[in-house]
Parts: structure tokens; C-alpha cells; sequence
């Protein structure tokens, strides 16, 4: 996912420019998230942490402790988030669908730490574990029953030759 981080206010955004910051960025546990963040000015020599938790007191749950430089012009810096952790998977208990967790980019230049607004990181359940059974295949009925509007039942049936047989069964 691609954002826009104004490095003089702080403000992440999903549009260069922007003046709204965001305000939730959903994901997929167990997946590796890919976060882009390009600055509005030179940041060269910055370092970024990213940081989501279910409480503001409590631990990290997903923590990407170094952003990756961007190798292009007008690139920008990438967190890969790791989305598949004890600490997040704990959180999933019965069957809660998704988790919304507190999550900020702190990034630190010649000393000064600089932080974006508090954004939610919503992070679903998966659906397909990968261990569930295939689901079996349904078999279409070679016959069934009817009843008439006299109260009585016939049987019908359709034979290999495709002719419509009836049996009338009171």
C-alpha cells in the first residue's frame, strides 16, 4: 500500500498533498503487509519504525523496527510488516473476524524523532487456513418424489437412456 507522509506535519496520507490524514489501513493476518511511505521532503538518513498494539500500554503485536531505503527518485520507504505473529494471533480468540489495533510511524532524523498520526490497522481473520477439508461434490439425484394434488406419490426417475420413468406409489 502506497501513503504520503508530510514531514513537516506529521500528516499520513493516501494522496500527495493530502489534507486528510488516514485513518484506518486494513490488512489480512498472516500475511506479510507492504507499506510505501513516500516523504514530502528529503528524509535521507532517516530511520522508521513501525508500530501496532492493541493498547497503548500493552506490547507490540506487529512491529517493523527498520524501513527499507527507497533504490528509486520518488520511491518511497517500505516497512515490511509481518502479520503473522504469536502475539497477533493471540488475539483472535473464537470466531472474531478482524482486530483493529493502534498503529503510528515513528521516524528518527539527526537525532529528532518525528511521529504520524494514530491510524487504526484493521487486521482480519483469514478465511482459508489451508488445512480445512475440499468440500464434497454434489450428486445429482437419479430420481425423487412427488405428490399429487389427490395425496398420492409417485416416484419419478430418469434412466441412463435419458427417458423420464413414474411409478405411482399409493
Amino acid at each position: 500500500m502506497k501513503t504520503y507522509l508530510n514531514t513537516t506535519t506529521g500528516l499520513l496520507t493516501l494522496a500527495a498533498g493530502a489534507t486528510t490524514g488516514i485513518r484506518r489501513i486494513d490488512a489480512k493476518r498472516g500475511d506479510l503487509f507492504l507499506l510505501e511511505v513516500v516523504p514530502s521532503g528529503t528524509i535521507t538518513g532517516a530511520t522508521g519504525v513501525f508500530a501496532a498494539k492493541s493498547t497503548y500500554s500493552g506490547d507490540p503485536v506487529a512491529l517493523a523496527s527498520a524501513w527499507t531505503a527507497p533504490a528509486t527518485e520518488g520511491a518511497g520507504y517500505l516497512f515490511s510488516i509481518n502479520l503473522n505473529t504469536a502475539e497477533l494471533n493471540a488475539l483472535f480468540t473464537g470466531e472474531i473476524a478482524e482486530v483493529t489495533l493502534l498503529a503510528e510511524i515513528t521516524w528518527t532524523l539527526a537525532g529528532a524523532a518525528r511521529s504520524t498520526q494514530t491510524f487504526s490497522l484493521v487486521v482480519a481473520r483469514d478465511v482459508w487456513r489451508g488445512d480445512e477439508p475440499t468440500p464434497s461434490a454434489v450428486e445429482a439425484a437419479a430420481s425423487f418424489l412427488l405428490s399429487s394434488p389427490d395425496g398420492s406419490q409417485w416416484t419419478i426417475s430418469i434412466t441412463n437412456d435419458g427417458q423420464l420413468t413414474r411409478e405411482k406409489l399409493t
